[in-house]
């Protein structure tokens, strides 16, 4: 995005807040569960002694989306703008981030613990 490339992101965790409206997104792929209930399509897999899951996208969302880019000029300019102003707006640097982590750890230790409980149930 910063190098002006119209972007294509999958709508899951903290994406969609990073690129607001600065990109097109893709849905997550639904499917029905054996009630009829609509559900995010997922994939599960194991990374060393962890199970994670990841959502898996519709190809037709991404393959929309890479259609419009391509045979829309206009569309293409307005996702290279707002992308390359969106990642140059000095939300997204180092030093922000370092910010954030140090003021977070400090918040962190600056807390009080209180602990509510009666010694005598527990022995």
């Amino acid at each position: 995005m910063s190098a002006g490339i119209p972007t294509i992101v999958h709508d899951v965790t903290a994406t969609p807040e990073i690129v607001e409206d600065a990109a097109l997104k893709i849905d997550t792929m639904k499917i029905k569960d054996l009630d009829g209930n609509e559900k995010d399509y997922t994939y599960y897999f194991h990374h060393g002694d962890r199970e994670l899951a990841r959502p898996i996208p519709d190809l037709n969302s991404m393959i929309d989306n890479m259609n419009k880019l391509y045979y829309d000029k206009n569309l293409r300019k307005k996702y290279s703008k707002l992308g390359r102003e969106r990642m140059l707006s000095g939300q997204f640097s180092w030093d922000k981030l370092a910010n954030t982590i140090d003021n977070a750890i400090e918040e962190t230790l600056n807390k009080e613990v209180q602990f509510d409980l009666d010694l005598q149930e527990i022995l």
